[in-house]
């Protein structure tokens, strides 16, 4: 029987060796890692490139739909500005003073004996300015509220303080100056402290009225007074302040808004008058109008 004897077994076995090397096994691992790893940064960086590109573009958009929206706000704010200047001077036209009821109401207020022969009316305007009328110091208390889970308790708002602080201020409004103000005023509310519990809350409260003008208005009515006696001119100023336009526009007060300014003790004739050579005593009476004050507000 032949035996076979394999002289090259050794080498054999050192090359099987050599292949189930674990440095080398582990150093091949490490190569695919790095190829993976650049791959995968290959990869990120073209999202990051398209991404900035996408980001730009809408950057390009965003800038754009701002451009735009400026040219909105601008014209709404010149809209709103023109909107406010036509509600303006249409309530200047409800509500300007009309000379042409005031000398239908005085030719109803002519008695016997009484000849007007001139009136003259004066308009002045000041301008005021904003005037902060009124600062008062609020405060309110108020519990916070306990948490649905726990026995710790919720903060108080700012819009549950500033709803407190309303409602005290619709008591404010209700007492003077307010109830005697006619003009629309503007109101601002800061919270100015508060405890240390959280509890107790300080607004500061300011009311400011708008810059403004104020209109003072009077007529004079200049006349001869032919009554006998005492005259008829106390008959007729009596007319005028119970005439109904009248008395609700003109300044109230001791003479209702109606001053004598010329009144001669002795009367006089008028020679050049051949058609009424009777004695009269010429007057002059001012008609003073309650002071409007016109707002752009």
């Amino acid at each position: 029987m032949a035996i076979k004897i394999n002289l090259l077994a050794d080498q054999f076995a050192n090359e099987e060796l050599r292949r189930r090397d674990p440095v080398k096994r582990a150093l091949l691992v490490s190569i695919l890692l790095v190829v993976l790893v650049l791959f995968y940064s290959l990869m990120l960086q073209f999202k990051v490139v398209v991404a900035r590109s996408e980001l730009a573009t809408y950057e390009a958009r965003l800038q754009s739909v701002e451009e735009t929206s400026k040219q909105v706000k601008t014209d709404r704010a010149l809209t709103g500005d023109v909107e406010k200047k036509i509600a303006v001077l249409e309530r200047f036209s409800t509500n300007r003073f009309l000379w042409g009821s005031t000398l239908d109401a005085v030719q109803r207020t002519v008695i016997p004996n009484i000849r007007l022969s001139q009136l003259q009316s004066d308009q002045k305007y000041a301008q005021l300015e904003a005037n902060k009328f009124l600062t008062t110091n609020v405060v309110v208390t108020l519990e916070p509220k306990r948490k649905t889970f726990g026995f710790s308790r919720e903060p108080v708002s700012e819009g549950e303080v500033m709803n407190a602080v309303s409602n005290q201020l619709k008591l404010i409004v209700k007492k003077a100056p307010f109830t005697t103000n006619k003009l629309e005023y503007a109101t601002k509310i800061a919270i100015t402290g508060t405890n240390l519990l959280g509890t107790e809350f300080t607004a500061k409260i300011e009311f400011t009225l708008p810059q403004s003008s104020r209109e003072s208005t009077s007529l004079e009515i200049m006349g001869r007074d032919y009554g006998a006696g005492a005259g008829a001119l106390d008959d007729f100023t009596l007319g005028i302040a119970s005439t109904p336009y009248f008395k609700e526009r003109l300044k109230s007060g001791e003479s209702a808004g109606i001053n004598t300014l010329e009144r001669p003790a002795q009367p006089v004739t008028d020679t050049f008058d051949t058609a009424d050579t009777r004695p009269f005593v010429p007057f002059t009476i001012e008609c003073v109008f309650q002071d409007r004050v016109l707002s752009n507000e």
